[in-house]
């Protein structure tokens, strides 16, 4: 197994960490509710909950950007999609 700190994907998990997500994150089949990081196991790199818990709501909405360069756009003022 690589050493933890050289960033190399040591192996070949269909999840972060594992063959098995029930063993690394929590999803409809195993859950009901969001849990702290950290009560499943880590994937190679000592990471937590890097599959399955929780989706990350962005305060931007879907909708079109400007065209050209940008520094953090923040997309459309109204709508009801949110970026995930």
């Amino acid at each position: 197994m690589a050493d933890i700190t050289d960033g190399v994907e040591s192996n070949d998990y269909l999840y972060a960490g594992s063959d098995t997500l029930a063993d690394v994150g929590w999803y409809t089949g195993n859950s009901s509710q969001s849990h702290p990081v950290g009560e499943k196991a880590p994937n190679e790199l000592g990471l937590y909950d890097m599959s399955g818990n929780v989706w990350e709501w962005c305060h931007d909405r879907i909708g079109d950007y400007e065209n050209g360069a940008q520094t953090n756009p923040i997309g459309p003022g109204t709508g009801f999609y949110r970026v995930r």
